[in-house]
């Protein structure tokens, strides 16, 4: 997919007010088509392009391609150095310089409205610049396409979407304790395979470096209290080279957007993000090298009970949205007397309640994303599964050293006859298999659960004569055998 291929010449024909969507996987050629050929286009107008990013890293690198590429008309500014909420701040500068704005990474103003109150702030302002042609680059922008078409229908939306494609994606493995992740970080040592981790927690991504620290780069926010452990000249080198040297690059979703890595060595990829849009960017952060280049995926299943404390703290933030458009502040304000409210919830400059749009929409995504995911046999990873067009089962690590533990069992077992209750019910109570949450307590059971899981063992049954307890009785003999 080359987006400048696929555009051609249609930019000729945009005009003032125009708000131009392209939706496209990375690696596509967004970023590219506004640096090459648009910029040469507005050079040529004598018009200048005003480049927003949502991170200091992303910044950078662009900043050092311009350079490299000796491109003027471009200036690359983060979304959080237009978030003030001074009342002082003026929109005219940008609005008689600019002709282009391009807001590129641009799911920013909903993803980062999880833990940034002020993506909204960034968003009117732009978009509410009619002045300009305003770009919207992502690879993740249903979200963002959804509320334009909603809550800004006057503008003219030019949408190219062409999707993304994970093909080089060729195993998703998947993880639910922490431990196993530090066994599976254990091997990739033992075998000196390059790796990107992305991590949720800067605190717990801290203490992974912690661990592996001769190993490892750490990379997290400025806003972190853990940022004081970056080594800035490191990341400014990673930047780039789009590469790092190290074994293991251990970083949080500061490293989620634009910031590539371009490795021929790096095949290795975990995620431990639950949102599926930062799933998608953390994955984009490993660019491909070559016709030939591939990535191994390990991610972190979030198991039904985790989904479920995420779907209460997404519904406290839905419904208060809810109560506020469809019934008024004063409802809401009602119905949460001396209670608090979500963080979707501020004052405005009137001194009167209002809703952060973008943390409001984030979260009825989200909620309704999670909701789909416990509506689903196989919860998260089939959610995931389904976003990354991934046709294979995803095995999940923790069960696959439970099986092995059971299959040490049952090789145990190979040929003894279990007559009577005690003795299966020891046999039982070692596998630990649960149906509905109970435990397994049959042998007729043990045998479907046994040939539903693939497992190279199975119960067989026959009735002969045994003496038990000095008495020779007809009984039921079960013997667990070998395929």
């Amino acid at each position: 997919m080359n987006i400048t291929e696929c555009i051609q010449n249609d930019y000729l024909e945009w005009k003032i007010g125009d708000v131009i969507s392209i939706s496209a996987g990375t690696g596509s050629g967004k970023s590219y088509f506004v640096q090459n050929v648009l910029a040469e286009y507005a050079k040529s107008q004598g018009e200048f392009i005003l480049y927003l990013v949502p991170r200091l890293q992303l910044k950078k690198q662009i900043e050092k391609d311009l350079e490299k590429e000796g491109i003027k008309n471009i200036d690359v500014r983060t979304y959080q150095s237009y978030e003030s909420i001074d009342e002082q701040f003026d929109m005219e500068y940008v609005q008689k310089v600019y002709k282009y704005v391009v807001c590129d990474e641009a799911h920013y103003f909903f993803s980062d409205a999880v833990f940034n109150s002020t993506t909204d702030i960034s968003f009117e302002r732009f978009m509410n610049n009619e002045n300009a042609i305003t770009l919207l680059l992502s690879a993740t922008s249903a979200i963002l396409l959804s509320y334009i078409k909603k809550f800004l229908s006057h503008r003219k939306l030019i949408d190219y979407n062409y999707g993304y494609d994970f093909n080089h994606v060729k195993k998703i493995e998947a993880y639910q304790k922490h431990e196993v992740l530090i066994e599976s970080m254990n091997w990739l040592l033992e075998k000196n395979h390059k790796t990107i981790i992305f991590i949720q927690s800067a605190k717990k991504a801290y203490e992974l470096y912690e661990k592996y620290k001769e190993h490892s780069v750490f990379v997290c926010g400025k806003e972190s209290s853990y940022y004081k452990h970056v080594n800035e000249e490191i990341v400014d080198e990673i930047i780039k080279a789009r590469k790092f040297n190290s074994l293991f690059l251990i970083t949080t979703a500061v490293l989620d957007v634009g910031v590539n890595i371009e490795d021929a060595d790096l095949h290795k990829v975990i995620i431990d993000m639950s949102d599926i849009d930062t799933v998608i960017q953390c994955l984009g952060r490993k660019r491909l090298v070559g016709d030939n280049d591939y990535v191994h995926l390990l991610i972190r299943n979030h198991t039904n009970q985790s989904i479920g404390g995420y779907i209460v703290e997404e519904k406290a933030r839905f419904e208060e949205g809810q109560v506020f458009y469809k019934e008024g502040r004063e409802a809401l304000a009602t119905k949460n007397y001396r209670k608090g409210f979500s963080d979707i919830i501020y004052v405005n400059k009137q001194g009167m309640i209002d809703v952060n749009k973008m943390k409001y929409v984030k979260a009825s995504i989200n909620y309704k994303w999670y909701l789909k995911c416990l509506d689903n046999f196989g919860g998260y990873l089939s959610e995931i599964k389904k976003a990354l067009k991934y046709e294979d089962k995803i095995e999940i690590r923790d069960l696959l050293n439970i099986k092995e533990e059971r299959e040490n069992i049952l090789k145990s077992y190979v040929g003894k006859e279990l007559i009577g209750k005690e003795s299966q019910k020891e046999l039982l109570q070692q596998l630990g298999f649960k149906k509905n949450r109970q435990l397994v307590q049959s042998m007729s059971g043990l045998s479907k659960i046994l040939e539903q899981e693939k497992y190279v063992y199975k119960v067989n049954s026959f009735r002969a004569y045994r003496i038990v307890d000095g008495v020779k009785i007809q009984c039921r003999i079960y013997v667990i055998e070998t395929l």
